[in-house]
């Protein structure tokens, strides 16, 4: 692993753990540590029930920190699609760094 996934993983947990609430935390420490799950991996391992981990993994979505991808099991000679959960680092850092500058321009306007 570079250096920069390193440092990145350290930020975005940080980041959860500052401003999230613990489902959250959870779920970001797992994709942190495995990479890509699917969502029925992710229930069972966290003890949480499908609908409250869908919410959870909703929300991170809308706030840019976790992503998905449909894969087609039926060339595989599955039944359905799946959807696989992961952490895209470049996206999620932009998004932070995003946050601060904004957070900064407010501070500086109120200061005014």
């Amino acid at each position: 692993m570079s250096d920069l996934t390193v440092f990145a993983e350290s930020l975005i947990g940080t980041v959860a753990r500052a401003f999230y609430e613990d489902d959250a935390i959870f779920l970001i420490d797992v994709l942190l540590r495995d990479k890509f799950l699917r969502d029925d991996d992710m229930g069972p391992r966290l003890s949480l029930p499908a609908k409250q981990l869908r919410r959870t993994l909703q929300f991170l979505q809308e706030e840019h920190l976790v992503r998905f991808e449909l894969v087609d099991d039926l060339s595989e000679g599955g039944s359905q699609t799946t959807k696989f959960w992961y952490i895209d680092y470049n996206h999620a850092v932009n998004t932070i760094r995003l946050r601060i500058f904004l957070l900064r321009q407010k501070l500086l306007q109120d200061e005014m």
